[in-house]
């Protein structure tokens, strides 16, 4: 799985909680600031972020991710 993936599949599920394209999400976007998640939609997306990656993302680890960019790096350290 490449880094690539990890992004794409971020920003994917990112679109779809704000649906927002997903030619406007970019790493630097910040998940309640420019997305406009609330704190439902990021827990349905940390959701749907453990499923696919087949991950657990500690509730302390939560806490730190603001951007799509903490997202995947976070991702990216569970898998490779």
């Amino acid at each position: 799985m490449n880094e690539n993936y990890v992004l794409n599949k971020v920003i994917k599920i990112a679109s779809k909680l704000n649906k927002q394209p997903i030619v406007e999400i970019s790493v630097e976007s910040r998940l309640r600031e420019d997305l406009g998640l609330d704190s439902f939609d990021l827990v349905e997306m940390i959701n749907d972020l453990e499923f696919e990656f087949k991950i657990t993302i500690p509730d302390y680890e939560i806490e730190k991710i603001k951007t799509i960019k903490d997202i995947e790096d976070f991702i990216n350290s569970q898998i490779a």
